[in-house]
Formats: structure tokens, C-alpha cells, sequence
């Protein structure tokens, strides 16, 4: 009797720790990259916040827990040596940093220092720390041979 099971699908290690710099790495630069402005965040005992800045001169992001609950969505042979995945997974205790003008901060100051759990400020700008849980959803490519990932795209973020 022969074996349905497709050995070079189950072949990828997901707990690698390559694996999972590679996620943290990728999510790491959306989230950098991502337009908060109107994003909704849930946090400090507040069923939400939604970010109103009109500008967001830069973003910094910190992972401090790493990736948590990954779970393979689809799945999908491409050729002998690639595979590709759906895949979901969030990231535990992510702090997400904007940078905004002063001028931003004085026009949301309430809202700004009920809702944000650390404020900085320098002489032109404000930097205002959020503490989050993203939930993603992302594609990506598999290479077996090598056993390594590329070409990360974010199918879907929801911030937790």
C-alpha cells in the first residue's frame, strides 16, 4: 500500500529559529512601513483607539515576544523544490512607536495622553509608544532545498 502522504510537504521545519526571524523580520518591516492613520488598537482597558494623525513622520516597531499561535492556512506545490503557504500567526508584546509633530500632539492631547502609555518629546516632535498584539495573515514562498522562505506578502493585519 502506498503512502498518500506528500513527505515534501511536511518537510518544513516551522520551528526553526531561521523560520521565525524570517517572520518576525518581515512582519517587522510592514509594520514599519504600515499607514496607521485611521488604524483601530485595542489596549490599557480601552475597547479602542483609533489613530487620527494627519501626518506620521516616522515609525519604529519592536517585537519583544516573537511569533505566537502560527497555524498553515494553505498549502500548495509549486514545483519540486517549492511551496506555497498561507499562513496565519500574531506577534506577542509588539511596541509600535510614532513619530509626530508637535503640533499633532497638541491638537489630540487628550485623547493622546489618556490612550498612549509612554510620550516622549523633543523640541519639533512627539514620540507616542503603542503596545499591541498584530494578527497576520500572509503568503509567502518555501524553497525545500534550502529551507528558507521568500517573498513575504501581508494578506491581512488586524492590531489586538
Amino acid at each position: 500500500m502506498q503512502s498518500s502522504i506528500d513527505k515534501t510537504i511536511h518537510s518544513i521545519d516551522y520551528f526553526d529559529h531561521d523560520f521565525d526571524d524570517y517572520i518576525e523580520e518581515e512582519s517587522k518591516y510592514y509594520l514599519e512601513s504600515f499607514n496607521y492613520k485611521g488604524e483601530t488598537f485595542y489596549f490599557k482597558g480601552y475597547p479602542e483607539y483609533i489613530v487620527k494623525f494627519l501626518q506620521i513622520i516616522n515609525v519604529s516597531v519592536e517585537i519583544d515576544e516573537g511569533v505566537e499561535d502560527p497555524e498553515v492556512l494553505n498549502l500548495k506545490k509549486l514545483t519540486d523544490n517549492e511551496l506555497y503557504l498561507n499562513y496565519r500567526f500574531n506577534l506577542r508584546r509588539v511596541s509600535i512607536t510614532l513619530e509626530i509633530l508637535l503640533e499633532e500632539y497638541y491638537k489630540y492631547k487628550d485623547e493622546i495622553e489618556i490612550h498612549y502609555y509612554n510620550i516622549e518629546f523633543t523640541d519639533d516632535t512627539v514620540f507616542i509608544t503603542i503596545l499591541t498584539r498584530p494578527y497576520f495573515d500572509v503568503s509567502f514562498i518555501y524553497n525545500i532545498e534550502n529551507e528558507y522562505p521568500k517573498d513575504f506578502i501581508v494578506d491581512m493585519v488586524y492590531f489586538g
